[in-house]
C-alpha cells in the first residue's frame, strides 16, 4: 500500500516536471524562435495558456496514475502470472530501444528518381527535439529503473556513435517498424547484434528486409560484405555505393570475367614476405653487433643468430588447405590429410622460391602453380640422372626438394612423404587433392580471378568499403570459396581492430544470404560471440533452422541462434522450423469466463506462422516480446531507384597465371635434360 502511494507521488511529480520542461522548451522553440535547451520557469507565465494545459494535464495524468495502482482486476490475475507469460507487442511498445533513423534527398536528380541520392537526416525537426527532450527523459528512465519498473515503459534517449571518426546519433541496423505514413522513418535495432533470418524461397525477404538493410547502410556511412545469389543485390544497390564514395569489390564467382581478383592464397603469402622482411631486419641489427664483442664472445653471438619466422603464413595456409579437404564424414583420413600436406608444402615451396629469386610479386602463389607443380611428382628421372644430380628420389619433384632445399624448410617437411611414397599410393592422394582443388582450376578465368588481389583486405573497417560475394543461385560450386574468403577477412579485419583500441573505425555489417548453403565457417561460435564488440555486425538468412542443423550440427546450431539477439521469421515451411519459433515467441493466458480460468495458449500459433501476408514478419528479440510487423516492400520505399548496376559489366583483363618449371630449376644442379 505505501509502496503503491509512493510510487504515485513519485510520478506524479516527475510527471509535472517533465511537463513544465517540456512547455518551457516548446515556448523557447515556438515563441522566441531558440533552439538551446532551457530550464526557466518564468516562461510558463509569460504563456498563461501554457500554464493551464500544463495543470490540466498533470492533474489527469496523476488520476490515471493513481486509478492504475489502487484499482483492482476484476480477473484477480497476479503480478507473478503477468511475468510468467508474454503478450504480442503494441507499436508502441516495440519502437522502446531502437533508433529512428530518418533519411532525406541529398543530391534531387534532376529527371528521374533513379537519379536522386539518400543519406540520413540528423538535422531534422524531430532529431531536434529529441536532442531537447532527452535531457527529462534521463532521470525519468533512472527513476524506473530504481523502481523495478519493466524496460518498455522507458523513454527512448538520444544514443551516440562514433562513426570514420564523427559522432552521429542514428546508424544502420536491422529495420523493425516501418510506419505507413511517414516513409522517410525507419526504426531500427543499431546495437551490436546479431540476426538470424528465416524465409524461404520466394517468402519476400529480399524486398522485405534485406534490400533495406543494406541501402541504411550505404546512407549511414558503414562497410557490408554482401553474399548475393544471382547478382540481384548489386543491381539494386551498387549504384547507391558509388554514389555515396564508396570502393565497391565485386568477386563475381558466375562471371569471372566481371570480377575483381583476391588470391585465397595472397594473405599467407603477404604473411610470409613480412616474416622474411622482418628476419632481414633482424639479421642487420645481428651483424651491428659484431664490432663489439671480444673474441671469447663470438661463440654466444653466432648460436644467437635470428631464424625466420614463418609460422603465422604456415597456420594462414594449415587454415586453408584444412577449409578446403576437411570432411567430417570420411571414414580414413589419411587421404585428405594428405591432400592437406601437399597444398601446404607446394604452397610454402613456391613461397620460398620467390624468396630466393628476390620475385616480391603478386601472382606468383597460386593453385595452378601448386598443381602443375605436384605433377612433376610423376615424372621419373632414370638412374644416371640420379647418379648426376646425387639424389635418392626417382622423380623431379623429390629431386628439386633434395637439391635446393634444407630437411627443416616447410616445403621438404610436407612434401617428401608425398613425393617417395609408392606409386599407387601417391595417385590415389592425387586424385583426392584434384577433387579438392577443382573449383579453384578447372577454370581458366577462375584461376586467372584467384591468382593475385587487386583489393586489400585491411582496408574494410578502415574506410567505405562494400564487398559484393556474387555466386550461383541453383548450384553450390564456388559457396567452399565464400566460406574461406570470409574466414580470412574476418581474421584481417579482427586484427585491425586490435590495432585501434579493439574497434574498428568504420562498423561491418556482414549480410549472409543463403547462409545455410555455405559449407560451415570454422569456429563461426568464436567470430559471433568476439565480432560485437569489435564494431562487426552478423544478419545471417536461412530457409529454415534445419539447415543450420544439417551443416553445423546441431550443438554448434544451437549456439548460432543463442548469439543471435533478433530473429525475424518470414515464412517457414518445416513443421519444425514452426513449432520452435512459435515456442520461442512464448505463451499467453486466455481468460475463459465461461470456466473461469485461464487457459495457456501460444503468443503465435503455428497456424498463424503459416498464414503471414506478404510483407508480414515477425521479430523475436531478446528481453522483448515478440512483434508482427508489416514491411513496407522495397519497390515503395522512398529511396528505391530500380535496377541500376550490371555484375556481369567486365573489369580489366586478368594477366595469364604463373607456375614454375621444375625441370629448368633442376638444370641449375647439373645438365640432365
Amino acid at each position: 500500500m505505501i509502496r503503491k502511494l509512493m510510487i504515485s507521488l513519485l510520478g506524479t511529480l516527475l510527471a509535472r516536471i517533465l511537463m513544465d520542461l517540456a512547455a518551457i522548451n516548446l515556448i523557447n522553440t515556438l515563441v522566441f524562435d531558440r533552439l538551446e535547451p532551457s530550464f526557466d520557469l518564468s516562461l510558463l507565465d509569460q504563456v498563461p495558456q501554457a500554464k493551464l494545459v500544463v495543470n490540466i494535464l498533470t492533474s489527469l495524468i496523476a488520476v490515471f496514475i493513481f486509478l492504475g495502482m489502487f484499482s483492482k482486476s476484476t480477473k484477480k490475475k497476479l503480478d507473478d502470472d503477468k511475468k510468467n507469460f508474454t503478450h504480442l507487442s503494441s507499436i508502441h511498445e516495440a519502437k522502446r530501444s531502437l533508433t529512428r533513423v530518418q533519411f532525406h534527398e541529398t543530391d534531387k536528380g534532376k529527371s528521374a528518381k533513379e537519379d536522386t541520392r539518400w543519406g540520413l537526416n540528423e538535422t531534422s525537426f524531430l532529431a531536434k527535439a529529441d536532442r531537447i527532450l532527452n535531457y527529462p527523459k534521463l532521470p525519468y528512465n533512472a527513476l524506473l529503473t530504481f523502481l523495478r519498473i519493466d524496460d518498455w515503459h522507458k523513454f527512448n534517449t538520444v544514443r551516440h556513435w562514433k562513426i570514420d571518426g564523427k559522432s552521429v546519433t542514428q546508424r544502420a541496423g536491422l529495420p523493425i517498424y516501418m510506419p505507413r505514413f511517414r516513409k522517410h522513418t525507419i526504426f531500427v535495432d543499431a546495437n551490436d547484434n546479431h540476426s538470424l533470418l528465416i524465409g524461404t524461397t520466394n517468402s519476400g525477404k529480399t524486398f522485405s528486409v534485406i534490400l533495406q538493410m543494406i541501402e541504411l547502410v550505404c546512407m549511414a556511412g558503414e562497410c557490408a560484405i554482401i553474399n548475393d545469389p544471382k547478382g540481384e543485390l548489386y543491381e539494386y544497390t551498387a549504384k547507391q555505393f558509388e554514389e555515396a564514395g564508396y570502393e565497391i569489390i565485386k568477386l563475381n564467382f558466375v562471371n569471372a570475367k566481371a570480377s575483381d581478383a583476391w588470391a585465397p592464397l595472397e594473405l599467407a603469402w603477404d604473411t610470409w614476405k613480412k616474416a622474411y622482411m622482418d628476419h632481414q631486419e633482424a639479421l642487420k641489427e645481428w651483424k651491428a653487433e659484431e664490432t663489439t664483442f671480444t673474441p671469447a664472445e663470438k661463440a654466444e653471438w653466432l648460436a644467437r643468430i635470428p631464424e625466420p619466422d614463418y609460422s603465422q603464413a604456415i597456420e594462414f595456409l594449415k587454415d586453408l588447405a584444412n577449409s578446403l579437404t576437411y570432411d567430417p564424414n570420411v571414414k580414413d583420413p589419411f587421404w585428405n590429410d594428405s591432400a592437406r600436406d601437399c597444398i601446404i608444402g607446394m604452397a610454402a615451396f613456391l613461397m620460398e622460391e620467390a624468396i630466393k629469386n628476390g620475385d616480391m610479386t603478386e601472382g606468383i602463389v597460386n593453385f595452378k602453380a601448386i598443381k602443375l607443380g605436384l605433377n612433376y611428382a610423376d615424372v621419373k628421372l632414370t638412374k644416371e640422372q640420379q647418379k648426376a644430380l646425387q639424389v635418392r628420389s626417382d622423380n623431379i619433384l623429390g629431386a628439386v626438394l633434395e637439391t635446393s632445399r634444407r630437411m627443416d624448410d616447410t616445403s621438404y617437411m610436407y612434401l617428401m612423404d608425398y613425393c617417395n611414397a609408392p606409386e599407387q599410393t601417391r595417385q590415389s592422394i592425387k586424385k583426392v587433392l584434384a577433387t579438392k582443388i577443382d573449383i579453384l582450376t578447372m577454370n581458366e578465368q577462375i584461376m586467372r580471378m584467384t591468382s593475385y588481389s587487386d583489393f586489400d583486405m585491411k582496408a574494410l573497417g578502415q574506410k567505405k568499403m562494400v564487398i559484393y560475394l556474387i555466386v550461383h543461385d541453383e548450384k553450390k560450386t564456388y559457396y567452399p570459396l565464400v566460406s574461406i574468403f570470409l574466414k580470412q577477412l574476418y581474421e584481417v579485419i579482427i586484427k585491425e581492430a586490435r590495432g585501434n583500441k579493439g574497434r574498428l573505425p568504420i562498423p561491418v555489417n556482414v549480410i549472409l544470404d543463403e547462409f545455410g548453403n555455405c559449407p560451415p565457417l570454422k569456429d563461426i561460435q568464436s567470430m559471433l560471440t568476439a565480432s560485437r564488440s569489435r564494431g562487426v555486425r552478423f544478419s545471417l538468412v536461412v530457409q529454415d533452422l534445419s539447415q543450420l542443423g544439417e551443416v553445423y550440427g546441431d550443438k554448434v546450431a544451437t549456439t548460432i541462434q543463442n548469439n543471435c539477439s533478433n530473429t525475424v521469421y518470414i515464412l517457414g515451411s518445416q513443421m519444425d522450423t514452426l513449432k520452435r519459433f512459435s515456442e520461442m515467441c512464448g505463451s499467453r493466458q486466455i481468460w475463459l469466463p465461461s470456466k473461469s480460468w485461464y487457459e495457456t495458449r501460444p503468443v503465435i500459433s503455428i497456424d498463424r506462422l503459416q498464414k503471414l501476408n506478404l510483407g508480414e514478419v515477425v521479430i523475436h528479440r531478446q528481453r522483448k516480446s515478440p512483434f508482427i510487423a508489416r514491411m513496407i516492400p522495397y519497390d515503395r520505399c522512398k529511396f528505391y531507384r530500380g535496377k541500376n548496376m550490371d555484375p556481369n559489366e567486365e573489369r580489366s583483363p586478368k594477366p595469364a597465371v604463373r607456375w614454375i618449371d621444375m625441370k629448368a630449376l633442376l638444370s641449375n644442379y647439373g645438365d640432365v635434360f
